[in-house]
């Protein structure tokens, strides 16, 4: 939900909507304290903009601590291509992604892409000045 930027409310709403037998506005039912991004995300599909990770390639090498799947699915689902590599883990991270964007390529934890997709914000990549 959270990546297609669909309303993310409270179940206040459903019952609040039922007692008083109509469909209550949603916004003051957001779960935007609880998950940040919802709106951000929830604004950027109403403004027509693209998935998040729109043009952004995420290599998954290594055993992450979501399942896999679901991993690459989310990724995929907030706009990125995936691409799985098998193989030995990486040195000290038993999960090591590498995102593409802008032909620049950028390591992220599993956490830190985690965290810019539930607060719907693009992940923070690192440019080697070397």
């Amino acid at each position: 939900a959270l990546t297609r930027g669909a309303w993310i409310l409270s179940v206040d709403w459903a019952r609040d909507s039922v007692r008083t037998g109509n469909l209550l506005p949603p916004e003051q039912y957001e779960l935007h304290a609880f998950l940040p991004g919802c709106r951000r995300a929830r604004l950027r599909r109403e403004r027509g903009e693209p998935a998040l990770l729109n043009g952004c390639s995420v290599v998954v090498q290594g055993q992450t601590k979501l399942p896999q799947s679901d991993l690459v699915g989310l990724l995929r689902s907030a706009g990125a291509s995936v691409r799985v590599e098998h193989g030995a883990s990486t040195k000290a991270l038993d999960c090591a992604l590498r995102l593409l964007s802008r032909g620049v390529e950028s390591p992220l934890s599993e956490a830190e892409l985690l965290d810019a997709i539930t607060e719907a914000r693009a992940p923070r990549v690192q440019v080697d000045s070397a």
